[in-house]
């Protein structure tokens, strides 16, 4: 299966199966063909040579040299009468695969050369086969040739099997996808890296020149709301049109100077090249580079809101402390307690009291800190919390039995609810805040805060 239009990189795919015409013609044909067609790479890589020394030092034997085979597989070059033996041994399925990239992007993919593509085939191609044919990587063989036949291309042919013979059927769509994805962003990542570090300096580029305008002559015809915060996300969201006006600000800012409008074509040209190299095409291609567009215009907007308002406040307001909104963090948080606290066998025994009708016994929140908190202060608070906890859990579950993992969620919600809740309306014993320290059954420690 060919990559989507576009990409730099193509992959294809075909499976020749044992016992069928295409895996005799893989040992009778496709491997002389691979490794000696005219345009094949027949060179011995310093990889390779340096390889060849290392068995020649273990073994004693000058067979083992290169030579002028054009194959080689994750250890070296490989003669074609030995791929050919491999090939007929292993028995099983054989996956054909031609790897190619066009000749004006090999170059800066560090791809134009031999050692370039055999360095990326062995860190990428066994990997990725093990992922294909769902077996492990030690079992993997390929053997593969670089050729320069083609003017539009340079291209790797690959021949890859099961050692062990076992694997003999043809690939899931979405097990090639992954390996045609994860193959061309091992190719690109150079290219990958260069594009993303451009896109970076220039967005931090634009941020810096507008926040070192003069905030007077940027503020021209903006008419900021008198108070609140001046973010841009807030102005979207209550102000459309101080937006539009800050938007136009930076548009005229970009006319008037000349480094702030390199800066931003700077950025939708990485963009574009990061849109090509993942070979983007269509509507995913257009809500990529809209994505990064409105990221750029969110960041230029709010330096252009500092230069203009540097007094005015840009996060949110601090969280109240009461009402709703405070009592569902503080219900999170209790959630979050009693999970790392409550094991499955304590989680069941609630569930199993509560479908009985029976509050929920004291052992299942045993070394819980905030029921252990009520329990400490008084009997009452704790036992009308488990009460309440029993009847929350029947009033959600109304239906009888269901999914243990649904039931265990329905338990640790209801008890986090009435938690907080017994919690609130404690005296003052417990002081205006409880700090709750959870340690759960790995080393860590996780120190939660609940306002009271």
């Amino acid at each position: 299966m060919p990559a989507r239009g576009g990409s730099a990189v193509i992959v294809n795919h075909r499976v020749a199966l044992s016992g069928t015409k295409a895996r005799a013609a893989v040992v009778s044909h496709r491997v002389e063909y691979v490794a000696t067609r005219p345009g094949c790479d027949r060179s011995a890589t310093e990889a390779d040579l340096a390889r060849a020394r290392e068995r020649e030092a273990f073994v004693g034997y000058l067979g083992c040299r290169p030579g002028s085979t054009a194959l080689f597989d994750a250890d070296g070059a490989v003669s074609l009468a030995e791929a050919r033996r491999r090939l007929d041994a292993c028995g099983g399925a054989v996956v054909c695969s031609v790897i190619s990239v066009r000749r004006e992007d090999c170059e800066r993919f560090g791809l134009d050369t031999k050692e370039g593509w055999q360095a990326y085939a062995r860190a990428n191609l066994t990997r990725e086969y093990a992922r294909m044919m769902g077996i492990p990587e030690s079992r993997v063989g390929w053997v593969a040739a670089h050729h320069l036949n083609s003017e539009a291309n340079q291209h790797i042919h690959v021949l890859a099997f099961d050692k062990a013979g076992r694997f003999d059927r043809l690939m899931a769509k979405p097990d090639l996808e992954r390996a045609r994805r994860d193959l061309t962003e091992a190719a690109v990542a150079p290219e990958v890296a260069r594009l993303g570090l451009e896109r970076e300096t220039a967005r931090e580029r634009v941020v810096e020149i507008l926040r070192s305008m003069d905030g007077a002559s940027l503020s021209r015809g903006v008419e900021l709301p008198p108070e609140g915060r001046v973010s841009y996300a807030h102005l979207r969201r209550w102000h459309p049109e101080a937006t539009r006006q800050v938007e136009s600000a930076v548009g005229r800012a970009a006319e008037e100077r000349p480094e702030l409008r390199a800066a931003l074509d700077a950025h939708a040209s990485a963009c574009v090249g990061l849109a090509d190299l993942r070979g983007l095409g269509g509507a995913e291609r257009g809500a990529y580079l809209a994505k990064a567009d409105a990221d750029v215009r969110a960041r230029a907007c709010n330096a252009a809101l500092r230069a203009m308002s540097p007094e005015r406040r840009t996060s949110p307001r601090p969280a109240p402390e009461d009402g709703p909104a405070a009592t569902r963090r503080r219900e999170r948080a209790v959630g979050r307690e009693l999970a790392a606290c409550m094991g499955k066998r304590q989680t069941a025994e609630a569930v199993a009291a509560a479908r009985e009708g029976h509050p929920v016994p004291k052992s299942a929140v045993r070394g819980c800190p905030s029921f252990e908190a009520l329990g400490r202060h008084s009997p009452a608070p704790l036992e009308s919390a488990l009460s309440g906890a029993s009847r929350a859990f029947a009033s959600a579950m109304p239906d009888g039995r269901r999914d243990p993992d649904e039931e265990a969620r329905t338990m640790l919600r209801a008890l986090s609810r009435v938690a907080v809740r017994a919690l609130l309306r404690a005296p003052g014993a417990l002081g205006t805040a409880a700090r709750v320290a959870v340690a759960v059954s790995q080393p860590i420690r996780t120190i939660m805060s609940i306002s009271m």
